[in-house]
């Protein structure tokens, strides 16, 4: 493109606020001889493509949040629960993160395992993060309170 815009189109006197001005690149865009990013075609190159949702704040109305609650607290070893948070990850799956407490200790992989699975078959969650705690000290998690977010 040429980068040079004659002064004399740039007159001040000439042109007022709201008036067309004449540009030196619209030659070059309307002959087809532009050059864009899309254009460009390297090897090996990474392509992109995001897809986004129609609305905005999707609300999750197949999962009660009651009884995922209910079912977690019925998790032998589990004392308390909170933080929980339950959200759609997109149109066909959905999340989830929580804090177990479990006093006697870290369940292990397969009951973690069991417990993801559960919450797959029974609620349709399809990630689960589950973070456990002991309580064994004074410290509670700053995110016990149910109105933290």
């Amino acid at each position: 493109m040429d980068d040079f815009v004659d002064p004399t189109l740039l007159d001040l006197d000439r042109y007022a606020i709201g008036q067309p001005v004449p540009r030196s690149e619209d030659p070059v865009l309307v002959s087809g001889k532009g050059r864009f990013t899309d254009d460009i075609n390297l090897p090996g190159q990474a392509y992109c493509a995001i897809v986004r949702s129609h609305y905005a704040h999707g609300m999750i109305r197949g999962i009660d949040a009651a009884a995922v609650r209910a079912h977690l607290l019925s998790t032998p070893g589990v004392t308390g629960l909170h933080d929980l948070h339950i959200w759609g990850m997109s149109t066909t799956e959905t999340a989830l993160t929580c804090h177990l407490v479990m006093p006697d200790g870290h369940p292990g992989d397969a009951m973690l395992n069991g417990i993801v699975q559960q919450l797959h078959h029974r609620f349709g969650i399809h990630h689960a993060t589950i973070q456990i705690e002991l309580a064994d000290t004074e410290e509670a998690c700053l995110l016990t309170p149910e109105h933290v977010v």
